[in-house]
């Protein structure tokens, strides 16, 4: 997987992002608060005005969110290009959720995804910031 979106650059998805462009990834990142994901782009992460357009053609999606209920505004509501990211997303992208969510919020997620073809793996991840900064989070 060379081409990753990273959705959520906050405390925690800013290291991740960072440490999978030094591990040679090309990684498009987006971020609620826009000027959190620009920050990114000295550690060669690219910047995407919205989640669709950061999905639109990559091999994974990363989703670093702080809620099940974010989670899910931010791959099923219209974004700011008024495009849908979960139906943006190519056939066959792997979505991986490291958010700490419940296990029914991930399960009807996934449907949601499969039947759009689309893989997804529940991995939430656990260490802090010091953890992601570090690159030894617990997945």
């Amino acid at each position: 997987m060379q081409r990753i979106a990273f959705l959520g650059t906050g405390i925690m998805g800013a290291h991740m992002a960072t440490r999978l462009a030094a591990a040679g990834r090309d990684v498009i990142a987006w971020n609620r608060t826009p000027a959190k994901a620009d920050a990114l782009a000295p550690g060669g992460v690219s910047v995407a005005q919205s989640p669709s357009h950061a999905v639109a053609q990559t091999d994974a999606v990363i989703v670093m969110l702080s809620t099940a209920a974010v989670v899910d505004e931010v791959l099923f509501a219209r974004d700011a290009s008024g495009a849908v990211p979960a139906e943006a997303l190519p056939d066959g992208t792997l979505v991986v959720v490291t958010s700490s969510q419940p296990v029914d919020a991930a399960r009807r997620q996934a449907a949601r995804l499969a039947a759009r073809g689309v893989r997804y793996v529940d991995a939430p991840v656990s260490g802090g910031e010091r953890g992601a900064r570090e690159g030894t989070l617990a997945i």
